[in-house]
């Protein structure tokens, strides 16, 4: 059966890096998001209209494969129900298999990656507030594939390999009409936080200093 691999998640916690990776061992094509707006909206800013038109031409694209017999990954935060059953409902029309990795970070981890982000990109328009409150109020549904992409890429695609084996696929309609599943909070050992506290002010302070 056809699968549709979701990789979900807040900004910043790994989506790319992760569908990218499984893209390359699996030789399945990796839409995401972000860079399909980049290419369809270049000079998007972050409107709801601008987020609703990528996601649309996403799941449009993502139809072209499945109809082509090929598996397709994902990725995007899904933090939206009607985002969530739109994919539901192309995985019933399409007679597809839904599979869920949802994707964990620090909200050290997360400032972090947003700080080199702008770094590499100067138009990036995520300020570091936004990011925080999206990492801290994500809805995680929690009964598919949670992975703290935080941890080595080595280990969180070993997760992914053992999930994508061993486990069935979720149950259409319920992903969407799920009440998110807390999670407990991610631990982390004194020394490694503080580096990644040290690191984060590091860079916002480099980037208020240009």
């Amino acid at each position: 059966m056809k699968r549709i691999i979701v990789i979900s998640g807040p900004p910043c916690s790994g989506k790319s890096t992760l569908g990218a990776k499984l893209s390359a061992t699996r030789s399945i094509p990796h839409l995401e998001l972000d860079a399909i707006r980049a290419r369809i909206l270049p000079n998007a800013r972050f409107t709801r209209e601008d987020h609703m038109t990528a996601h649309r031409t996403m799941h449009l694209v993502a139809e072209v494969f499945l109809d082509l017999d090929m598996n397709v990954i994902v990725s995007a935060a899904y933090d939206d129900v009607q985002e969530r059953r739109d994919l539901e409902e192309m995985a019933v029309r399409l007679e597809a298999s839904l599979f869920l990795i949802e994707c964990r970070v620090t909200p050290q981890a997360a400032i972090l990656r947003n700080a080199r982000r702008r770094d590499r990109d100067p138009d990036h328009l995520l300020p570091d507030e936004s990011v925080l409150a999206l990492v801290n109020a994500f809805p995680y549904y929690g009964r598919g594939l949670v992975v703290d992409s935080t941890e080595p890429l080595a280990d969180c695609m070993d997760e992914i390999d053992q999930y994508l084996k061993i486990s069935k696929p979720l149950v259409l309609g319920k992903w969407s009409a799920g009440i998110p599943l807390p999670l407990p909070v991610l631990v982390r050992e004194p020394e490694q936080a503080q580096t990644e506290v040290a690191a984060t002010v590091v860079s916002i302070n480099k980037r208020r200093q240009v």
